[in-house]
Parts: structure tokens; C-alpha cells; sequence
């Protein structure tokens, strides 16, 4: 099957999936997307983003608008509401929704008798674990929701102006200084960088020899580098600095207390998979525990995601290589990049089972990477009880580790027809990778499904009796397509929507490892960290253009760079289905991407390969990445 052809279906499995989610957020109640009608907007009240999660309840929010003056008349009104509500005419109810809270989506036809004079209409909106939203419009009457509304609550006593339902900004990220003024303001010293790596490029090709540092060298260079980082803030950081540490930490000591898998409904991150917190028991905490005491050994749990963050350069330089194996100075470029990649950098500091997932799925995908580079090594037993046992232990640390299986099986068989081996032997090759898989993390998600009736539990479902929601609690289409927020904003410049999401967590530590208070900010080195999303535009840009040009590649390098476009396209796509049906701000972070480190690294070099055969060109675009390199590395040395 040609690379194009991959792509092609790549492409028809993405819009297919884009036509489902648009059917989902249309029908599907428990999917909270406020779409866009010519009837009126969707209006909400309008009070301050709250980082913090929220508790369940039912919230009600009263609306009003008032009715000019007029003769008497007939209209009609039209309205939908999140999720029941009841419609008040100067003060008599003309209208009340059934109170069955999965029938929000339908429309509301109420006809109304107004006697001459002017009119007040109030309606009464209560919503379950989530902001009450209003859309309504009478045209007979000139009427509909938006700007010129107002709302009060309950415990009001007064009414203020509503807002329209949209991407909004958090007043934290305002505490901040703007993106583009911390560029500014570096700008001698990046001028400085800037001009000494083009140089540096200049002369090495005038000179006709080799860059001297080796591919292989560099790799160890930036290991080193990432030692020393370690090292230093290894105890320097603080320990409540990351994603519910405290939960993690609760869970380790859960293992170590009872000596069993916790159930989902047994803590806040007890529906993990317990591979990362089993081995942080018994490498570090059991051994160090008894020696140095508890609040002295919870540091040291940190060499577990530390150690993920070094492999991952180790598995981008691989994944180089096997794509580009005669190209020395794009594995120096993409093992640069995948070394020193945001997520990597800030993410490999705390306790979390996101790093140890990134190095198991990069892992897979990097013997996948040399399956197409020689396809006989795909048929090898050893080799595919590897990418099994990697996966299978992927699933153990997390269950986002389920969106590389199809693609492996699928460049398992691609290796078969190159290699010319009959479609038996790839199906028994299927069969032992399934088997491994299955076999490794089998016996967890069975357990789930027997005692919790369903094998994966995530961490907001109600199911586990532990309620929480979080803003915004709903979507609109403006949280899908916009984007910009991180370029000004990064700083839980997130929240305005799933792009800037995205975007200011892979380039930044933008949700600030959820720490939500200034004062107790992560002791990061911000005036090297805001600059970020602008420094991000040349190995972004040329990550872009290697996914860009991925299908008509000359080459052998083509397979590799189009597998790495491929899987970067499914992670979005679960992304994106995730972000719409869980209607959180923070369920996007790009933290989620870490297994694709590789494939970064690879499309990254694919991209500088494109971008640098202008020769004029190449010194810029080479002191820009260098400029964003020492910045990424920097930004994220405790002082």
C-alpha cells in the first residue's frame, strides 16, 4: 500500500470520526455543545473563570429581556436551555421544560398572548453540574438572546448584563506578562544566539567538512544536559508542583498499605492503571522509605519520570535514524528537537503516569519506525512480542496507549507485503502481538469490566461516585476553530479554547503543572518561558511542513515520516473527541501527546530537511531553532 494511499485513508477515517462527533454534539445530550442557531446566542452569566474544580449541584440562573411597548399581539417564542427551564411573563408561568434533564437539546415552541402596553419576560434556567445557558427568540417581538440581556442568580439581588457563551480568558494569565513583550525583551541575547549559530552553519559548509560532533555524540551531549537538569531540580522544585500529586502520592502509599490494585471509585486517581505507581513503590519508595523517611523519600519519587524524560531522547535520536540514516544532520536536528521538547522537559519533573506511558508508546513506535525502514525485522518473533510486551505495559500505565495498537498491526502487515510473506504469516504475527498485549494488561481492564461493569473508568465519570465538573462545563464552535490566546496570553491561555489549549501546553508549561495560584507559581525561569509560542515557529514550522509534504516525499524516508503524520493525526482526533465530550478546560494538554515524541523528532527533521535547502535560509532557520533550544532548556532549570 503507497504512503499516499495510507494517507488517503488516514484522511477518510478522520472526516468519518468528524462526522460522528458532529452527530454526537448535535443528538447527544451528555455531550454539552452549544451549537450556533440564527434564532439568537447562547447566553450565560457572566461571573470569573474558576480554575479550581467545582462541586456537583444544580445551579440556576434567572434571564430576563424586556418587551417593548406595543398593541396587542400574537407571538411565538423559540428557545432552548441547558437544561430545564420555565418561562415567566410579567410574573405568570406561560411555560415549564419536562424536568428530565436528557432532553435539553430539543427546541421549544411557546406561543404567547401580550396585551397592549410594555412587557417583562424572565426565564428560569437550572443546570446539572454545569453553568445554565439560555438561546431564545421571539421575532414577532424583535426579541433575541445576546449582548443587551441580563442574568441574576438566586442569591441576587440585583440583575447585571449577560454574557455571550464563548471562549473567554482567566485573570490569572493577566498576572503575566504578554508573550510577545518577553520576546522583546530578550532580544539582544537572542540576536546574539541567533547570529552565532548562523554563523556557525555559514562556516562548517563553506568549510566542505562534517559537522564535528556526531549524531550519536550530540545524543549523549543532550543527555548530559538533561542529567545535570535533574540533578538540579530534582529536590529544588517543589512537591506540590504538578498534576494531582497528591493523588499519585495517596496511591503509591495505597499499593504500599494493602498490597492491591486500587478500584477506580477507591480515590481521586485511583482509576489509573497502577504500572507507574508500582514501580515508584518498589524502585524508590519501599527501598528509601525506611532509610530517609517519608517526607525525604517523596522526592525521590521523581527519579522515575526523570529517567522517562533522559530515554526520550535516547527514542528520538532512534527514530531519526531508522527515517533518516543517511542524513547526519537531520538526526542532530530532530534529536534536538524530541530532546528538548516542552512537555518533556516540564512534564518528567513531577509524579504522573504521563511520562512513563510517553516512553512505552515511543518505544513501540520506534521499532515500528524500523519496521518500514526494513521490513524484515518485522518478521521476526522477537520483535513483535517487543512492540506486544511495549504496548501491553503502555496500557498498564495508561489507556491512551490503545491509539498506537491499530496503527502497529497496521505497519506490521505493511512489512509483511513488502517482505512478500503471505497473509497467514502476518495474521499469526497479528496474534502474537495481540497475545503479549493482551496477556500484560489484559487481567486489569477485565477486573474493571467484572467489578465496575466497564473496563476504563475515567477520572469524570460519575460512575465512580466521585462528582466534580470545571469550566466552562459546555462547548461552543468558537472553542474548536479559534485560536490566538497563546500567542498573547499563554498562561492559561488554554482555557479560551482547544487549539490554544494544545499549543500553549507543548511549546510551554501553560496550565502551569496546575498550580492555579499565583503566588505559589513553579519556580520556572519565566522570562525564557514566555517567549515561547513565538520561538516555537521553527521547529513547529518545520514539524508542519514534514507533515505537509509527508505524502510526496522522495524516498525511503517517506514511509517513516508518513507514519509519524498518520499517528500524530489519531492522538488529535482523540483529542479533539475528548475535549468535546468532557467539557473541562484542562482536558486538553498536550502532555497527552508525550508518546509522540518520536514522531515529532522525525517530522521536525522531515520539515528542517524541506525548509533548509534554501541556502540562504538555512542559517536563519537554524539560529531560530537554536534560540528556541536554549530557551526551552533554560526555562525549565530551577535556580
Amino acid at each position: 500500500m503507497p504512503p499516499r494511499a495510507v494517507v488517503a485513508g488516514i484522511l477518510a477515517l478522520a472526516l468519518g470520526w468528524g462526522g460522528y462527533l458532529i452527530w454526537l454534539a448535535r443528538t447527544d445530550p451528555r455531550v454539552v455543545f452549544l451549537p450556533s442557531e440564527p434564532c439568537g446566542e447562547w447566553i450565560v452569566a457572566d461571573e470569573p473563570v474558576l480554575l479550581g474544580s467545582r462541586h456537583p449541584g444544580f445551579y440556576m440562573t434567572h434571564f430576563r429581556a424586556p418587551v417593548p411597548a406595543g398593541p396587542a399581539r400574537d407571538a411565538v417564542l423559540v428557545l432552548r436551555a441547558l437544561r430545564i427551564a420555565e418561562v415567566f411573563l410579567d410574573g405568570r408561568s406561560v411555560f415549564a421544560s419536562p424536568r428530565d434533564v436528557n432532553v435539553w437539546k430539543q427546541e421549544r415552541r411557546v406561543p404567547l398572548r401580550l396585551e397592549p402596553g410594555a412587557h417583562e419576560l424572565v426565564f428560569t434556567v437550572v443546570n446539572e453540574n454545569g453553568p445554565p445557558a439560555l438561546l431564545a427568540c421571539a421575532p414577532g417581538l424583535g426579541l433575541s438572546t445576546g449582548p443587551g440581556w441580563e442574568f441574576r442568580r438566586a442569591r441576587d439581588t440585583a440583575w447585571s448584563p449577560a454574557r455571550v457563551a464563548g471562549p473567554r480568558h482567566a485573570d490569572l494569565s493577566r498576572r503575566f506578562p504578554r508573550a510577545d513583550e518577553a520576546l522583546v525583551a530578550l532580544w539582544p541575547w537572542l540576536l546574539g544566539v541567533l547570529l552565532a549559530v548562523g554563523a556557525l552553519t555559514v562556516l562548517v559548509e563553506r568549510s566542505g567538512r562534517r559537522f564535528p560532533v556526531s549524531p550519536s555524540a550530540f545524543r549523549w551531549l543532550l543527555v548530559g544536559a538533561w542529567v545535570v537538569l535533574a540533578a538540579n531540580n530534582i529536590e529544588k522544585l517543589p512537591l506540590y508542583v504538578g498534576f494531582d500529586v497528591s493523588a499519585h502520592l495517596q496511591y503509591i502509599r495505597y499499593l504500599v498499605e494493602h498490597w492491591r490494585v486500587p478500584l477506580a471509585t477507591e480515590g481521586w486517581q485511583m482509576f489509573q492503571p497502577p504500572l507507574y505507581h508500582a514501580l515508584s513503590a518498589l524502585l524508590v519508595w519501599l527501598p528509601a522509605r525506611p532509610l530517609l523517611g517519608e517526607d525525604a523519600a517523596v522526592p525521590l519519587l521523581r527519579l522515575v519520570p526523570l529517567a522517562c524524560g533522559v530515554a526520550q531522547v535516547e527514542l528520538a535520536y532512534r527514530a531519526v535514524r531508522h527515517v533518516f540514516p543517511e542524513h547526519p544532520d537531520l538526526q542532530r536536528l530532530g534529536t534536538l528537537l524530541g530532546a528538548l521538547l516542552p512537555i518533556n522537559l516540564y512534564a518528567s519533573q513531577y509524579l504522573g503516569n504521563e511520562p512513563l506511558t510517553g516512553v512505552l508508546v515511543g518505544g513501540a513506535i520506534v521499532v515500528m519506525l524500523g519496521w518500514l525502514r526494513a521490513p524484515e525485522t518485522a518478521l521476526a518473533v522477537r520483535s513483535q512480542v517487543l512492540v506486544g510486551g511495549l504496548l501491553g505495559l503502555g496500557l498498564l500505565a495508561k489507556p491512551t496507549a490503545v491509539l498506537v495498537v491499530g496503527p502497529a498491526l497496521l505497519v506490521l502487515a505493511l512489512a509483511h507485503a513488502r517482505a512478500g510473506r503471505p497473509p497467514g504469516a502476518f495474521l499469526r504475527a497479528g496474534a502474537r502481538v495481540a497475545a503479549v498485549l493482551v496477556a500484560i494488561a489484559g487481567w486489569y481492564y477485565v477486573r474493571n469490566w467484572i467489578l465496575l461493569g466497564t473496563p476504563f473508568v475515567g477520572g469524570w465519570d460519575p460512575s465512580r461516585g466521585i462528582e466534580w465538573w470545571q469550566e466552562p462545563g459546555y462547548r461552543v464552535p468558537a472553542h474548536l476553530v479559534s485560536f490566538g490566546e497563546a500567542l498573547r496570553y499563554p498562561i492559561f491561555g488554554g482555557v479560551a479554547g482547544l487549539w490554544d489549549a494544545e499549543y500553549s501546553t507543548l511549546w510551554l508549561d501553560g496550565w502551569l503543572s496546575a498550580v492555579m495560584e499565583y503566588d505559589y507559581r513553579p519556580p520556572w525561569n519565566y522570562a525564557l518561558m514566555l517567549p515561547a509560542p513565538w520561538l516555537a515557529f521553527a521547529p513547529g514550522g518545520a514539524m508542519l511542513a514534514g507533515i505537509a509534504t509527508a505524502p510526496w516525499r522522495p524516498g525511503p524516508s517517506r514511509r517513516g515520516v508518513v507514519l509519524a503524520a498518520g499517528l500524530v493525526a489519531v492522538y488529535l482526533v482523540a483529542t479533539l473527541s475528548l475535549y468535546l465530550q468532557v467539557p473541562l478546560y484542562a482536558a486538553a494538554k498536550a502532555t497527552q501527546l508525550l508518546g509522540l515524541t518520536p514522531c515529532f523528532a522525525v517530522l521536525g527533521a522531515a520539515g528542517y530537511e524541506v525548509l533548509g535547502r534554501s541556502a540562504a535560509l538555512r542559517p536563519l532557520l537554524y539560529g531560530a531553532t537554536g534560540c528556541w533550544a536554549l530557551c526551552a532548556y533554560l526555562a525549565y532549570f530551577v535556580r
